[in-house]
């Protein structure tokens, strides 16, 4: 049988080049045909010849071997899986390839389309559409992936990484046989995007599909960007470096231009090929100072701010709560972080208990901080009407974004004023997720923290006084009334503020 580097060549024009990138990623290609590889993911760069190679050549190459074979090819929309569809369709009906081959093409359209050979079963041969067309109904041998995220803004949508996560595993896994195969090439927005969750999962639940996968970087100075992963193994086999990938074609000078001109988040996740942020990073972890220990007369407004969740499933996000203090030199104290995914009939129970906590361990009356939205709409109506003495702040989004709200309190941390324990089994999470943030798996104790931050911006009705006087309320009441009011009931399943300050006890963290 021919190999899938003579194929590409006698499909492609005479002045085609194929470089060494192409022609390793024919060798996996030809792995996935003798199955030796169930899975195959392909990470490169813009115009390198990913979607020329896998995503209209290689279905061609897979029906000289296999004409009553059925396959999908993917993308982010219809015209984009269309495109490859009928350029693999217009390989198949070439003169070389019926006359190498000779399996006439049938009833077709540029989406679907089938051959005319003995043994056919009446179903399209090739089905094009995008991941949330239509592929139900359609069985497949081989599915080919081409970019199911369309850009960076599409990558930054929990909606839609989850919608895309969902057709995936509903549509397009469902349709394979158990021995079916899977190619995919991707741009690497989001550490959650399909190809991330595909490679969670299989780290996870060895179980699960094993991947194959290739990762071909614009550049591998130091000969650790360029690698072969095997998920089942864990085995990481990395190619020898380089400087430009394709130099002929992009040479390493026009390789630093371009990386100057997008800066380093959007060329991570186009050209290098990891889903990371570098100097455009909202909130870098050397941003953070230390302390070792605070009074509680050190403090002038302790914030205990939350971001609620709802439901508890693995794809949900977690209920984040952060506790900030504001000190009298305006200082801003990261005192503790929680988060753990509970059911919201817990989660009111949750809050009151650590805001008698912390009133407890500050001898304060702390802000109680709620987003409107999703379930801190609910929350936020239970705590009006059964708890009207708690100075309540409602944060409403106000139709901006999360990256906009969060680089409103980037004045804080650039400046240096905002302050970690020096030890808390939360600390390396906290900060990991601040620095990953927007592209990060999670941001909800990123929006907890932005939140409480908020409140110091304009604190001006939340200041340290005598008394403090709540709406709805018809007399003042000092702090000392408030604090023996949250503190006349203990909480009946113990406190989660840890007493040494420096450390949470529960929550979520790894």
């Amino acid at each position: 049988m021919i190999t899938f580097r003579k194929f590409f060549t006698a499909t492609s024009p005479a002045t085609f080049e194929q470089p060494w990138h192409l022609k390793l990623i024919g060798s996996y290609l030809e792995k996935v045909e003798r199955r030796e590889i169930q899975n195959l993911a392909i990470f490169t760069p813009p115009q390198h010849g990913k979607s020329t190679t896998v995503a209209e050549r290689y279905p061609a190459y897979h029906f000289a071997r296999d004409p009553l074979s059925h396959v999908l090819v993917c993308s982010y929309s219809d015209d984009l899986a269309v495109r490859a569809s009928a350029n693999c369709k217009t390989i198949v009906q070439s003169d070389w390839w019926q006359e190498t081959f000779n399996y006439p093409v049938g009833k077709a359209t540029e989406a679907r389309w089938m051959f005319v050979v003995p043994g056919q079963d009446g179903r399209y041969s090739c089905v094009a559409s995008g991941i949330a067309g239509g592929i139900t109904g359609h069985t497949a041998d081989l599915c080919v992936i081409d970019d199911v995220l369309r850009n960076r803004m599409d990558a930054l949508s929990p909606t839609i990484r989850e919608n895309i996560w969902q057709n995936f595993t509903s549509s397009v896994e469902s349709r394979l046989p158990k021995n079916g195969r899977i190619v995919m090439i991707t741009t690497r927005w989001h550490a959650d995007d399909l190809a991330g969750r595909i490679l969670t999962r299989a780290k996870e639940n060895k179980k699960a599909s094993q991947w194959t996968v290739l990762v071909l970087p614009a550049t591998n100075d130091s000969g650790e960007e360029a690698y072969v992963l095997d998920t089942r193994t864990g085995e990481q086999k990395f190619l020898a470096k380089y400087d430009a990938l394709w130099p002929s074609r992009f040479p390493r000078d026009i390789l630093d231009q371009r990386r100057a001109d997008l800066g380093e988040g959007i060329w991570s996740a186009l050209y290098a090929c990891r889903p990371s942020m570098g100097t455009d990073i909202l909130f870098p972890v050397e941003s953070w100072g230390t302390y070792k220990g605070i009074e509680e007369d050190q403090l002038s407004l302790v914030v205990t701010a939350w971001d609620c969740a709802s439901k508890t499933g693995n794809g949900n996000d977690y209920s984040a709560n952060v506790v900030l203090g504001r000190m009298n030199d305006g200082r801003i104290l990261v005192l503790d972080v929680w988060k753990s995914k509970v059911d919201f009939s817990q989660l009111p129970g949750i809050i009151l208990e650590r805001y008698r906590a912390v009133a407890a361990r500050y001898h304060t009356v702390p802000a109680l901080v709620i987003e409107d939205a999703a379930a801190g709409t609910q929350a936020i109506q239970l705590f009006q009407s059964a708890h009207p003495l708690i100075p309540l702040v409602v944060a409403k989004p106000g139709g901006k974004s999360k990256i906009v709200r969060a680089e409103g309190v980037t004045v804080f941390t650039r400046s240096g004023v905002v302050l970690l324990p020096q030890q808390a089994i939360w600390r390396d999470s906290f900060v990991n997720e601040c620095a990953e943030f927007p592209l990060g798996v999670h941001d909800d104790v990123v929006d907890a923290f932005v939140h409480g931050c908020k409140v110091f911006v304009s604190s001006g009705d939340f200041k340290s006084t005598e008394f403090l006087l709540t709406p709805g309320s018809t007399r003042p009441y000092t702090n000392e009334d408030i604090i023996a009011e949250f503190l006349e009931n203990q909480p009946a399943f113990g406190i989660c503020l840890s007493p040494e300050l420096d450390r949470a006890d529960e929550g979520d963290f790894e």
